[in-house]
């Protein structure tokens, strides 16, 4: 039986040659069956461009895109014809060299191979800061929004590999340029692979400017929307609305009616709205992830109370600046300082107090 064909689809980036693109794809895919489908920019005929690859004489399919890039790769993906796909977004071209790694780990019997920056073993030469600081904020973010892809590394990748049958379940118009993103929010249980690139190679795809990470969030949230977490984080920001009730009306109950001095009341007020809190999510926002009997509910109410902690001083530690050193306006800094907050809570709360503990399956190679 002959090896199956590969499909690599390519994003040409701006000012790129598809010439030196063919050379790199053929020398990663020597002796291989494949071809080769590029998605680029205005008239291929200014991107130095042939129809063959100089060495192996194969076929390139040409795909012009008008729009963005998320067109164009759908148009490039809905030309491939091979078994295995490989998708190599824009700043990618560089770690083609690696691409036999990627296609080893489906030959042990993996679905999908992503070339990762994350994975144990990978070697960082990155000197832009600002960028990998931005890049692990996103993929935190996406950790959160998408619990499907919690374990994966590295789920902004560019660069990954992937059998047909696992392309085909995914909606690429819910994830716009991040096909993987797509690919692994998709309903298949499918196993993974991540393969350690060095950041150097993979980073020109990391710093997509602010308006690249903007659409990223974007897209993270339209992913969302087709599994569980927005509507939690709605209950879980409903339930911190009433906590505001719970707190005032205990405060209002300690001072008036008890006669308690107003800082015994406050945190009184506090703690009857922590566990106000806690019981509503507990029983409503993360009810399908509640496990254990009543010692267990006991250590997610300590965790829960230590977030809450948490959230207090990041309050105190936005707030006291904005309004001290930079006069906003109190209302609007207790605004942000709230807004962070509840992400700060929401965030540590999934991912800790509430975890899941299932997830697509993961394999190292």
């Amino acid at each position: 039986m002959s090896p199956p064909t590969i499909s690599v689809v390519a994003a040409l980036p701006a000012g790129g040659n598809i010439s030196s693109l063919a050379q790199l794809v053929d020398q990663a895919l020597a002796g291989r069956d494949y071809e080769l489908v590029v998605v680029c920019r205005g008239d291929p005929a200014e991107t130095g461009s042939g129809h063959n690859t100089p060495s192996a004489n194969r076929p390139i399919k040409l795909v012009t895109r008008d729009g963005g890039t998320a067109s164009g790769m759908r148009a490039g993906l809905n030309q491939a014809t091979g078994d295995i796909l490989g998708v190599v977004a824009e700043g990618w071209a560089p770690a083609l060299k690696g691409m036999p790694l990627l296609l080893a780990a489906l030959e042990k019997g993996a679905d999908i191979a992503v070339a990762s920056g994350c994975a144990a073993g990978s070697s960082s030469h990155n000197r832009r800061r600002s960028g990998a600081a931005m890049r692990r904020g996103l993929t935190m973010l996406s950790r959160l929004l998408l619990p499907s892809v919690k374990k994966v590394r590295d789920p902004l990748s560019g660069f990954f590999v992937a059998r047909r049958e696992v392309i085909a379940s995914a909606n690429p118009d819910r994830a716009g340029d991040w096909v993987l993103l797509s690919t692994l929010a998709g309903t298949g249980d499918w196993q993974v692979a991540e393969v350690p690139f060095p950041i150097q190679e993979t980073e020109a795809a990391a710093s997509c400017g602010l308006s690249g990470h903007l659409g990223l969030v974007g897209r993270l949230l339209v992913l969302a929307t087709g599994e569980r977490e927005i509507r939690r984080f709605v209950q879980f920001a409903l339930v911190g609305g009433t906590g505001i009730g719970a707190n005032m009306g205990t405060f209002w109950a300690m001072t008036r009616v008890a006669d308690l001095p107003d800082l015994a009341a406050l945190v009184i007020g506090y703690i009857a709205a922590t566990l106000w809190n806690f019981v509503l999510n507990d029983l409503w926002t993360f009810r399908d992830r509640r496990v254990g009997e009543a010692g267990a509910t006991l250590v997610r109410c300590l965790k829960f109370s230590l977030v809450s902690g948490g959230a207090i001083t990041i309050y105190y530690a936005i707030y006291t600046p904005l309004t001290r050193y930079l006069d906003l306006y109190d209302l609007a800094a207790l605004a942000i300082a709230i807004g962070v907050g509840l992400v700060w809570n929401f965030g540590m709360n999934v991912m800790w107090t509430w975890r899941k503990t299932t997830s697509p399956r993961l394999s190292g190679h």
